[in-house]
């Protein structure tokens, strides 16, 4: 199943403990600061990190991982920080 999320609080992505592969994300700072994202495999922020973005001021950082994605076979668990306005995120759930 494939999709478009805009994420605007720490959370998972998809369903829990499903695969995920992510394509590509569009991350919005907010106008005071840059905003960080942060990808881990799992359910929690506590889990392995596969990937994390730093934005820019009032801007918007766009991320493409290209045809293969990233990959992230326990589920993705997205973290914000207080910066970010919102990700918008392309990804796929993939069938196990």
């Amino acid at each position: 199943m494939a999709g478009h999320s805009i994420i605007t609080a720490s959370g998972l992505l998809g369903v829990e403990d499903k695969p995920q592969r992510i394509y590509g994300f569009v991350l919005q700072s907010k106008a005071a600061a840059a905003g960080r994202v942060i990808f881990h495999n799992g359910d929690a922020a506590a889990d392995g990190e596969i990937a994390r973005a730093d934005g820019v001021a009032d801007s918007q950082v766009v991320v493409t991982y290209g045809a293969g994605g990233k990959f992230f076979p326990d589920g993705c668990y997205v973290e914000i920080d207080g910066n970010v306005q919102y990700v918008g995120i392309d990804y796929e759930q993939v069938q196990s």
